[in-house]
């Protein structure tokens, strides 16, 4: 089994993308209040309509589809990636080509950081990578925010990747070495239990022998028999 699939690696992973699914809602609201406040910039505002409607609805289902391990297919990630990408690409028909910001804005972190906790750095430096191509490819005009934007959702998915993939994996070994210590533990009592016994029956043999006399005498006298009731 390896350090991912170990159950502690797995219950570390459940954490970190219960938390990412409470900041999904919170950069929803936020994505949902800057196009609210923006109103007047869509020229075409139907369209705008239903892309915030489409993120409000994929937020409630990957909230869902991420509770579960099993569910944490590649497919449902690659999808979540495109959904992102998708809005961010959609936004000059939408605006219009002289726009400054794109409808989903820091929505687009919870597909990001999904790649992040799911498969670690190169997951989220990868999906920085196309996070950050699509943000600057429809941009007709590149100013220094945009770079700036550009370069935190690389560095961002790759620093949170690396950081989940260290406490999956402490997680994993600090389980290795409790069980590890369990195991120790566990066979050291059976030897002390195994060597109590021992020298019980050398005990009663030594007893014994004296009262039946002859050559159980004899045998209850020999050193291994003294040893054992010494040690007694």
């Amino acid at each position: 089994m390896s350090a991912s699939q170990s159950p502690a690696a797995v219950a570390t992973e459940n954490r970190l993308f219960a938390a990412l699914a409470i900041l999904r809602v919170v950069v929803l609201l936020n994505a949902v209040g800057l196009n609210i406040y923006r109103r007047d910039n869509f020229q075409h505002p139907v369209a705008a309509v239903a892309c915030v409607v489409l993120m409000i609805v994929w937020t409630g289902v990957a909230y869902l589809a991420y509770s579960r391990p099993e569910r944490r297919t590649a497919l449902l990630l690659v999808f979540d990636l495109a959904l992102a990408v998708g809005l961010i690409l959609v936004t000059p028909l939408v605006k219009g080509e002289g726009f400054r910001a794109t409808i989903p804005g820091s929505w687009v972190v919870g597909a990001l950081l999904a790649w992040s906790v799911r498969f670690r750095w190169s997951g989220g430096l990868a999906a920085g990578l196309i996070l950050a191509v699509a943000d600057l490819a429809p941009r007709q005009e590149l100013r220094q925010s945009d770079y700036a934007n550009a370069f935190l959702l690389v560095l961002s998915g790759t620093i949170v990747g690396y950081l989940c993939g260290s406490l999956q994996t402490m997680a994993a070994e600090r389980e290795a070495a409790e069980r590890a210590s369990a195991v120790a533990a566990e066979r050291a009592r059976l030897a002390r239990a195994v060597h109590d016994g021992v020298l019980q029956v050398l005990s009663l043999v030594q007893r014994r022998g004296r009262e039946l006399g002859g050559d159980a005498a004899e045998l209850g006298s020999s050193p291994v028999s003294r040893s054992a009731s010494c040690a007694g």
